[in-house]
């Protein structure tokens, strides 16, 4: 029984020092060390938002860190337990300019002699989109050539991504491109609801456009034909898609519902339908503040093309959101014969 109990405390003493060094708990580079100094300060950003991290170490071992050769040290990803590091970071989609996909950068100093210190520091880019809320980035130093930590000190510092809160949206997006088959009468299966939400107060006006008169600017605005130079947006009243629903209740076919009032959830659905196929259109809302119906724009088209779209007026026409685009395609062939002629005989 002794020499049993000896074999297993030796696989086990064994077996410890086995997953030790895996994982990395306490592996150590031999003739390095390092000591923490200061960070910055952590960062507030909205999405799409740039930034910097900094963080300072001193190098309090032996042996002088050198960049581009053996003694190269780097501030490496660390996992959430701040443990397992050389990992590619969860906060990936943040990346700026890092040394690599598991390593955020190396000394800003090409040297740093034993007694020397250094700032390690990386870009942060908030991706566009991004959720609030706060993302960690945890590091370490480690050797670059080996991956071995030099001194274990669950450095983290931490982005809050502050999301703007959005006055009026709609769902699906502006992005969103979707398909429905036409209906052979309005309302009929070609129905499609979008859901706009709102922290407006006040009424909303509706308008069914040609998806080809709008166009949404770099920041976020829209633009819109003018082909009769009138400074309005082309469209509004007009085309072959109308609302069917509002609010879950049906409405008489139109093309644009006038000063709806917002409910005090802030949510408000609107149905479209068509009987007319190949039609691309989106749903715009906005505020209407002249109260003119229309979609009032900054400057008159410059000629009778809509080669070049002008902004609205948001000083008219207050807060706007359009939806994404609806294409309606024809309805599908049935089995038989096709194409009458003039006497009603098939040709197909």
């Amino acid at each position: 029984m002794p020499r049993i109990s000896r074999g297993l405390v030796a696989t086990a003493l064994a077996l410890t020092l086995t997953l030790g060094l895996t994982a990395g708990t306490s592996r150590a580079a031999i003739g390095y060390d390092s000591s923490y100094q200061v960070e910055s300060e952590f960062l507030t950003l909205a999405p799409g938002d740039n930034g910097t991290f900094a963080v300072f170490f001193a190098n309090t071992g032996s042996t002088a860190w050198v960049q581009g050769t053996g003694t190269q040290v780097n501030l490496a990803v660390c996992d959430s337990s701040k443990i397992v590091c050389n990992v590619p970071s969860i906060n990936a989609a943040f990346a700026s300019s890092w040394l690599s996909t598991t390593a955020y950068a190396t000394h800003t100093k090409s040297v740093v002699s034993p007694g020397d210190f250094s700032p390690f520091s990386y870009g942060i880019k908030v991706p566009a989109g991004q959720t609030s809320g706060t993302y960690r980035f945890n590091g370490d130093l480690v050797l670059a050539a080996t991956g071995e930590r030099i001194h274990p000190e669950g450095y983290y510092q931490d982005v809050t991504v502050a999301a703007p809160t959005v006055a009026l949206g709609v769902t699906p997006g502006y992005d969103v491109n979707e398909d429905n088959e036409v209906s052979s009468t309005v309302p009929g299966n070609g129905q499609h609801t979008y859901t706009f939400t709102t922290t407006l107060t006040g009424t909303l006006t509706f308008a069914i456009l040609p998806s080809g008169n709008i166009q949404k600017n770099a920041d976020g605005t829209y633009s819109f034909c003018d082909t009769n130079q009138d400074k309005k947006a082309d469209g509004v009243g007009g085309g072959s898609t109308l609302f069917t629903g509002f609010n879950g209740s049906s409405v008489p076919a139109s093309p644009v519902l006038v000063n709806e009032p917002i409910p005090t959830s802030g949510t408000m659905t609107v149905t479209i339908d068509s009987a007319t196929r190949n039609e691309r259109v989106r749903v715009v809302a906005w505020q209407d503040k002249n109260q003119n119906g229309q979609i009032d724009l900054t400057t008159a088209g410059p000629d009778t093309t809509c080669n070049t779209k002008q902004p609205y007026d948001v000083t008219n026409d207050g807060v706007m959101a359009v939806s994404g685009r609806k294409f309606y395609f024809g309805p599908k062939g049935t089995f038989g014969v096709q194409f009458p002629d003039s006497s009603g005989n098939p040709q197909c």
